[in-house]
């Protein structure tokens, strides 16, 4: 985030902002403000599902990011996310967070290098 945000240069880059520009699918349904309450409620599993989200999340535009600077190509952005989808399908019944997240990322088209860099491009 500290890279996309030029280190301080822009002001504050959110997370769930970022990631729907992105096309990613961003939060589903709770933000970090729910958290100390649901700790308090010993709701830990809600808390790590919605943590993993956000490093789903940070992983996609991480990826993103590597391949409109050219720290990979399209085949390696490709392979990345293939390797991603098929992990978050294989955890889809024992983590039902990770298919829904599966499911958003389908539905915007997340595979697609040539579609970022065309969107990268024309921006």
């Amino acid at each position: 985030m500290d890279v996309l945000g030029d280190h301080g240069a822009s002001k504050h880059l959110n997370l769930e902002e970022t990631a729907i520009a992105a096309g990613l699918p961003s939060k589903l349904g709770i933000d970090g403000s729910q958290v100390a309450e649901m700790f308090a409620a010993g709701r830990l599993n809600e808390i790590r599902s919605y943590c993993e989200t956000d490093v789903l999340n940070l992983y996609g535009l991480y990826l993103r990011w590597a391949y409109i600077v050219g720290k990979t190509d399209a085949e390696g952005y490709e392979y990345a996310i293939a390797g991603l989808m098929k992990l978050l399908d294989a955890e889809r019944e024992s983590r039902p967070h990770l298919g829904e997240f599966l499911d958003k990322a389908e539905h915007r088209s997340l595979s697609s290098a040539e579609h970022i860099l065309s969107d990268h491009i024309l921006s």
